[in-house]
């Protein structure tokens, strides 16, 4: 076999193994994980949990002590509001202010934004439903035609496939009054009917100017927000007429801001060390408090605020892995080819071991056996490259040129 061929046979073996074995090894030894809920309490300023410890449910703070869940539940009395009112339990006073308990169940907000999210909020059909946002009745109806915006703003009939071209003339007309740019670069709305009310969508334009567009009475209404965000990563829109805000907005840089209903004024939130494209954001907000939750397969980072922004408390706790011998797994593999656990239709991840080191002094010793192979065997042809290989790539190439070698000596 010519060095060339035979080459390419050890590179193409080197990719197979490195995502094959730890594939194998990580369904071997997969465990099922822990990973607590972490949560703030206002009740004591300090963060409570939960998790499972040997089949049950445990509930505990920091400082070690342990509650049972009715406890754990009047710890979280803006969370667990209706259980509270129904056990006549539900306090006065939550951290020194009064907060009637119809408010702390209207004024609250969960939303978890993924990297799947924020993917695959652009390889989805761009294709949506446009509800009238001034209906005479209590529930949306779900139109029978989906809008896109390419060098125009086009309803097509879902039933037939036609083009609504009256529809479309009305609506793109409205477009290029307020100076939209085709096409549109993002579109971001709630496409759930069941839902209070409708806010319409936010459209991110070809100049990178953020639209409000909505329907009012089978008319269209178009507004420029006068947002200024170049990399805007994902918006996520919320409809509640007890919040603040439209909704969420996600820079490429990990900034997330509220777009406040007054005047779509952004309200950038305490948000640090985070990654849409890579780590998953929790936001959640009540009467008094924002919590921000940045995680990712290794742990999560918790920042709590105040509405106005200022920091109360945080946390920081790392993730137990989800497989017996990680410090194994760690040191055979130096990195690992893997089918990438962020991006929606994207499938080939490269990760570097989490503790490299370790994984190069196996590789070289690896390395080191191979040597005292070849001279036994009495070969030195490519001895330097393929030793070479070996510190570079460890088991796979280690494993990649045996077998080459023992196929040539069969032959």
């Amino acid at each position: 076999m010519k060095p060339i061929a035979g080459y390419l046979v050890i590179l193409s073996a080197i990719l197979s193994f490195a995502w094959g074995l730890p594939f194998f090894y990580s369904m071997a030894a997969k465990k099922k994980a822990v990973r607590p809920f972490v949560s703030y309490s206002v009740v004591i300023d300090d963060f409570v949990y939960s998790k499972q410890s040997r089949g049950k449910t445990v509930y505990m703070d920091m400082a070690g002590n342990e509650y049972s869940l009715m406890e754990y539940e009047k710890l979280l009395p803006l969370f667990f509001t209706r259980d509270l009112q129904k056990w006549g339990e539900y306090p006065q006073d939550i951290g020194g202010v009064h907060i009637p308990a119809e408010k702390a169940v209207n004024f609250r907000d969960t939303a978890r934004i993924s990297p799947h999210f924020v993917d695959m909020s652009r390889a989805r059909i761009q294709l949506f439903p446009l509800f009238e946002a001034e209906s005479s009745f209590t529930s949306l109806e779900f139109p029978k035609e989906l809008f896109r915006i390419k060098n125009r703003m086009e309803f097509i009939n879902a039933a037939d496939n036609r083009i609504n071209r009256e529809k479309s003339a009305l609506f793109t007309e409205a477009l290029k009054n307020e100076n939209f740019a085709f096409p549109a670069k993002m579109i971001s709305g709630n496409t759930y009917p069941r839902k209070p009310y409708d806010f319409g969508y936010f459209v991110l334009d070809a100049e990178n100017s953020l639209y409000h567009i909505y329907q009012a009475k089978g008319e269209p209404v178009v507004k420029n927000t006068g947002i200024a965000v170049n990399n805007i990563a994902f918006m996520l829109i919320r409809e509640n007429n007890h919040l603040p805000y439209y909704g969420l907005l996600v820079d490429s840089d990990g900034g997330v801001w509220q777009i406040l209903k007054d005047g779509y004024k952004l309200f950038k939130l305490d948000v640090k060390d985070y990654d849409p494209y890579r780590k998953t954001l929790v936001y959640m907000l009540d009467p008094l408090n924002i919590t921000l939750k940045v995680s990712d397969e290794k742990g999560e980072a918790i920042r709590i605020t105040t509405l106005d922004g200022e920091l109360v408390k945080e946390y920081n706790g790392k993730f137990e892995r989800n497989i017996y011998g990680a410090g194994l797994y760690n040191a055979l593999f130096p990195f690992i080819l893997r089918n990438n656990p962020y991006k929606y239709g994207e499938y080939i991840d490269f990760a570097i071991s989490r503790n490299y080191p370790a994984a190069l002094i196996f590789s070289a010793v690896l390395a080191f056996l191979y040597l005292i192979f070849i001279k036994r065997a009495g070969g030195k042809r490519y001895f330097l490259i393929n030793t070479s290989l070996i510190i570079l790539s460890g088991i796979y190439a280690f494993a990649a040129i045996l077998l080459l070698e023992g196929i040539k000596r069969r032959q």
